[in-house]
């Protein structure tokens, strides 16, 4: 018994290997055991021997009741490893939103009241000291 639990111990997440797939393995290992394993249990031995934190932490804090719900969590971070191992930078809907934001903050619209004229470019002629709504250029269409 305790040669199984050692063996069983040893199996780690490999770096090119995906937390699902990691998941079955370590599942089937605990399968093999001559007794039964209650599922929390079960899902406290497959974490545990996750080497990197920010996956053991993501898949932990899931409070999965069982490996196929912990196994339908991994799914999603499986998405963000490949992502970060591929050095595509990966964004949330949020960040993308935010990016946008960012993007309408930079093109500053003229306010008569505030702003120089002599600081500002038109957008449509590329004329420096010129508003677009001064310019003779017709707006595009």
């Amino acid at each position: 018994m305790q040669e199984f639990l050692s063996h069983q111990g040893k199996r780690k997440l490999k770096p090119s290997e995906t937390l699902v797939d990691y998941i079955y393995a370590k599942d089937a290992l605990l399968e093999k055991v001559p007794f039964t394993i209650p599922q929390p249990d079960r899902i406290f031995k497959i974490i545990g021997d996750i080497t990197e934190e920010k996956w053991q932490i993501a898949l932990a804090t899931q409070n999965s009741i069982t490996v196929e719900e912990l196994i339908d969590r991994a799914i999603a971070l499986d998405a963000i490893r490949s992502a970060i191992q591929e050095k595509k930078p990966y964004q949330s809907p949020k960040s993308q939103m935010r990016s946008f934001n960012r993007h309408d903050e930079q093109r500053h619209k003229y306010n008569l009241a505030t702003d120089d004229v002599r600081n500002i470019t038109c957008w449509l002629c590329g004329d420096k000291g010129l508003a677009s709504f001064m310019c003779s250029l017709p707006p595009p269409e």
